[in-house]
């Protein structure tokens, strides 16, 4: 394909630039259980599959102590939109959510960002002073230190560099989750874009872990980002999983 003069570029570039700050939404966006039969799709639900507009990967329910999670940062094709990695507390069935991860940020023209940030909701995502490229290796870890004090660190294991900090958090922690986002962008559920497979490892999940559910995310009427199929929370943090693009 002939690529486009520069000027249009600087444009595109300028026009995802002024859509505002991606962020991650508590809860994910669930469609119904008759939505599954209107997709087009190979893959087989289970019982404790969860299909929604804007999450895929894994979610813990039960009471949770703290939660860590190790991914490479994807690189994307060419398109304009986001995509988000993150390791979170709560969030799956509630309203509150603690949580940290990345970003990337993507245009027709291959100018793009990748952001580490941390969120706790109500409130928006707030940066991180770290410098994260795709490829990298980070590490998300959310710890109840007691008494309403949580730690949230990240470290990109390829730079070295690190990050952590306390915060006050009351949320009923009842669920942790290691998750590929489409993030919501000026109010609207960002399209997803092809990436590279998300590739999870180091899980860790402190507390009572109780029922395991697989996430699927769905646009436009075909499946788009699909886990890897694990059979238990003790296979979840033995294995890993993958977050794969499935989607045409």
């Amino acid at each position: 394909m002939k690529r486009p003069v520069q000027a249009l570029a600087v444009l595109a570039a300028l026009l995802v630039l002024q859509a505002g700050p991606a962020q991650a939404q508590p809860r994910p966006t669930r469609l119904g259980p008759d939505t599954m039969h209107l997709l087009r799709m190979s893959n087989t639900p289970s019982e404790h599959t969860a299909l929604t507009l804007n999450w895929s990967g894994y979610a813990v329910q039960g009471k949770v102590k703290d939660v860590e999670g190790t991914f490479a940062v994807p690189s994307q094709f060419a398109g304009n939109g986001y995509t988000s990695e993150w390791v979170g507390v709560d969030g799956y069935n509630d309203q509150d959510l603690i949580q940290a991860g990345v970003t990337e940020q993507n245009t027709y023209y291959g100018i793009g960002d990748v952001d580490a940030w941390w969120e706790i909701i109500p409130g928006d995502s707030v940066p991180i002073a770290m410098t994260v490229d795709a490829g990298d290796v980070v590490s998300v870890g959310i710890r109840n230190e007691g008494k309403g004090k949580w730690e949230v660190s990240v470290l990109d294991g390829t730079s070295g560099q690190y990050w952590r900090q306390e915060f006050n958090y009351n949320g009923p922690a009842l669920s942790a989750e290691w998750i590929v986002e489409a993030p919501t962008v000026s109010g609207q559920i960002a399209s997803v874009l092809p990436v590279q497979p998300v590739v999870w490892t180091n899980l860790s999940v402190q507390g009572h872990a109780g029922i395991l559910d697989d996430i699927w995310l769905a646009q436009d009427g075909m499946l788009r980002f699909v886990p890897s199929s694990v059979e238990s929370a003790r296979q979840l943090v033995g294995d890993g999983f993958t977050v794969a693009y499935i989607g045409s």
